[in-house]
């Protein structure tokens, strides 16, 4: 998990003092019945399966995303996904001046995407995905340990999120039948250095949409448990899949849940985010004491809550491929609200004078500007941005805007 952003509350979390999170209430939940396919497929979650996954990741001895065995990781992961029956290949990209949180070092070297695709055997003239990821990169820089290059286990974080999806893959791989959409299962490089995986990922995504995400669902730190309870951390406007999430949560398993938005742009969902998707950031509540440390090792990790995390996360993919209204890409825009501008100035015109939050972030994720109006017409001073592309996150009390623009 990336944590580039020492906010105080997340420092004291991480020291493990006591945090008080929010509970939002979201509207009543009126389970239905279990899915005689999705009770069947998730009876067969092997715990030692999942245990062998993080094993396997654990055996590299460092995932650091510049290490000499970043490659061997990738194509290790990329064969595992293959002989699931997924399309599956290396998206690489190289990346300079790469800084390391806690360290004033900065690298430079490829890095290496994998990712993968199951396909629906319905005729589609667009390529609706659903994209389950988790990154596979680590680091172990806390406690005065530095050499990270050579030993840096990274059990929880994120061998766990990474081997529940390989146990899903696994079970997928027998089960696909008739599902609507695709599934895309992808492994991110580079998450610990600011998300710069998925966001390459997001960015060749972009350059001719030819995929239309359904909507991402992330696991990142899901194997330390000592309350039986995981944390689902939405996103503004995704109400939908959040509730989606903890519906299956509470019909398949037996997981007390935590709605929070604590962390929420601290993994690779906040990038799908970010880019106008739906998004949801599955991780575990009891935030491990060994996090980037030597000590994040496989023999802390809670196996069997590890299969919980995997059957809500099958149960909700299942859902999702099976029973969602896809929405393509150029059908994101919407009529409500506008925005365009030059070298100097953003505008922003919404379709009636309401109360709004501004939000502006770039592509890295952070929050540059801020600004709550009751105005329908908002023009934003941009002369000092860099070049680049921007995300504009416009709440109102009825809905959420998403747009983006490039000065």
């Amino acid at each position: 998990m990336w944590i580039v952003f020492c906010q105080k509350k997340f420092i004291n979390k991480i020291l493990g003092k006591k945090i008080i999170i929010t509970i939002l209430s979201f509207m009543p939940i009126f389970l239905s019945a279990q899915n005689a396919i999705v009770k069947e497929m998730i009876s067969l979650i092997s715990e030692d399966s999942i245990y062998k996954n993080v094993k396997d990741l654990e055996d590299f001895q460092t995932r650091f995303s510049f290490a000499k065995n970043n490659k061997k990781i990738a194509d290790y992961l990329a064969t595992r996904l293959t002989n699931y029956g997924f399309e599956t290949k290396i998206d690489s990209f190289y990346i300079e001046n790469c800084p390391v949180w806690k360290d004033s070092l900065f690298f430079e070297g490829w890095q290496y995407n994998v990712v993968s695709v199951k396909r629906s055997d319905r005729s589609t003239d667009k390529d609706y995905s659903l994209f389950l990821g988790a990154h596979y990169d680590c680091i172990s820089n806390m406690d005065g340990f530095k050499d990270y290059m050579h030993f840096a286990p990274g059990a929880d974080d994120n061998a766990s999120g990474v081997a529940c999806l390989l146990e899903l893959a696994r079970i997928w791989n027998n089960y696909w039948k008739d599902e609507q959409y695709n599934l895309r299962i992808e492994f991110y490089c580079n998450e610990e250095q600011g998300l710069c995986g998925s966001d390459a990922r997001l960015k060749q995504l972009a350059s001719n949409w030819q995929i239309h995400p359904l909507a991402m669902i992330n696991l990142d730190m899901v194997g330390y448990d000592t309350t039986n309870t995981v944390s689902l951390n939405y996103y503004d406007g995704c109400d939908y899949l959040t509730e989606l999430a903890r519906k299956n949560t509470l019909l398949y398993t037996d997981l007390n849940v935590n709605l929070t938005q604590e962390i929420i742009e601290r993994s690779d969902s906040w990038v799908f985010y970010t880019w106008g998707f739906d998004a949801l950031f599955i991780s575990e509540n009891d935030f491990s004491p060994y996090y980037h440390t030597l000590q994040d090792s496989s023999i802390y990790l809670n196996y069997p809550y590890m299969k919980k995390i995997t059957a809500l996360t099958l149960a909700t993919s299942y859902e999702l491929l099976n029973d969602y209204k896809a929405v393509s890409i150029e059908n994101v825009e919407r009529e409500e609200t506008k925005i365009y501008n030059d070298s100097e100035k953003l505008y922003i015109h919404l379709n009636e004078k309401i109360p709004a939050k501004i939000v502006l972030y770039n592509v890295n994720g952070n929050i540059i500007y801020k600004q709550f109006t009751n105005n329908q017409y908002t023009t934003i001073p941009i002369s000092d941005f860099e070049q680049g592309l921007y995300i504009v996150n416009i709440i109102t009390i009825d809905n959420k805007f998403i747009r983006r623009f490039i000065k």
